[in-house]
């Protein structure tokens, strides 16, 4: 079985590191950890999972937001 760090995680699946971590935190996904580092078993309960589409589709429109918000103070 293989296992994966959670940004080869997030990548994956077109998410943030954060909603890993939450779906980690959560039971959702299969992952163990070793000292201060996730690893994200690749097996099919991560493969069936997907981040929610309203959190995801939230936090890219703050992101946009402040970063509208940066150029037009410069």
């Amino acid at each position: 079985m293989d296992r994966i760090s959670p940004q080869e995680a997030a990548q994956i699946k077109g998410c943030s590191n954060q909603a890993i971590l939450d779906a980690i935190k959560a039971e959702k996904i299969d992952a163990e950890r070793f000292s201060r580092v996730w690893l994200i078993k690749n097996n099919r309960r991560f493969q069936q999972w997907t981040p929610g589409e309203k959190h995801q589709a939230a936090g890219r429109a703050r992101w946009s937001t402040s970063k509208a918000k940066k150029k037009a103070k410069k």
